[in-house]
């Protein structure tokens, strides 16, 4: 058994990447012959991924120091960072006696080069500069992409406990003169099927017309599906995974007549401003029921 663990926050530690929110969370890390377990020290929640459903193990750069990178055969992708340089040996030589597995060291192209071959690994879009890797991308972390033109538009979900948050990228994609295919709608396309973007199917549980929300301003039609909400109004629509949804409150009005009915959710909620809530004035109690 290998166990890395970060002393003080004021000294190292190891932190983990998660695919799906991409923000750092400090905890400990620990390597067995059948898995790997990681323990949040903030929330103390603990993760495990078996080995044998790993494809693949990277060494790379996470910002300014090493990281062990996961592929799983399923798809999405995991980075474990903050280690030191000095624990590439001690790792690569546990991986490969315990799992059979080599433990390739990555390096990073540093040349400045603004163009690349794109590849699509898993859920994980990586940007490659002859032979070497430039940046990469999970693909859970994409909310919306479009594509005007030659230019597709990716758009991020986004953490409001990160001083810094992406949430936006414009990628240039070049002609081909020798396919019809338009190369910027394939791409979003490609983005879209790894991504999962979620996508109204099946039959709706229910359907609230013309509803008067205060966040996000306007009236919409709600419609209510097992995994998803739906709400389309007259300019912008909005897609809310159910498993976002973090709590439900009925508050009162100032008034002392109506309620409001407010869902808190886990992501933002943008488009021209930015929502962490959706929130309903009723005054019928029976549509409160």
């Amino acid at each position: 058994m290998l166990r890395l663990r970060g002393p003080k926050c004021h000294e190292r530690n190891y932190g983990f990447t998660r695919s799906r929110a991409w923000w750092t969370n400090p905890g400990k890390i620990k390597l067995s012959n059948q898995s790997i377990t990681f323990k949040n020290t903030k929330t103390g929640k603990v993760e495990h991924i078996s080995a044998s459903d790993i494809d693949h193990c990277d060494w790379v750069r996470l910002a300014d120091s090493p990281a062990l990178k996961c592929l799983l055969k399923s798809g999405p992708m995991y980075r474990f960072g903050g280690f030191k340089d000095s624990d590439f040996d001690r790792l690569s030589a546990y991986l490969k006696k315990n799992w059979n597995m080599e433990l390739k060291n990555v390096e990073p192209c540093l040349t400045g080069t603004n163009q690349a071959t794109a590849n699509f690994i898993g859920s994980v879009l990586e940007f490659e500069n002859e032979g070497q890797l430039l940046f990469d991308i999970p693909l859970a972390n994409v909310n919306n992409c479009s594509s005007a033109k030659n230019e597709v538009i990716m758009e991020f979900n986004q953490n409001d406990e990160c001083a810094v948050s992406l949430m936006e990228m414009r990628l240039y994609i070049s002609s081909d003169p020798n396919t019809e295919e338009d190369p910027a709608e394939e791409f979003k396309r490609k983005i879209a099927e790894k991504a999962g973007f979620l996508k109204e199917s099946g039959k709706e549980l229910a359907v609230l017309e013309q509803v008067l929300c205060a966040t996000p301003r306007g009236r919409y039609d709600i419609k209510i599906y097992p995994t998803m909400l739906a709400l389309h109004g007259k300019t912008f629509d909005y897609k809310i995974p159910i498993s976002s949804i973090l709590r439900l409150f009925l508050l009162p009005h100032q008034d002392g007549r109506r309620m409001f009915f407010v869902g808190h959710t886990a992501i933002t909620i943008r488009y021209k401003t930015q929502h962490r809530n959706i929130s309903h004035c009723e005054n019928d109690e029976q549509n409160r029921k």
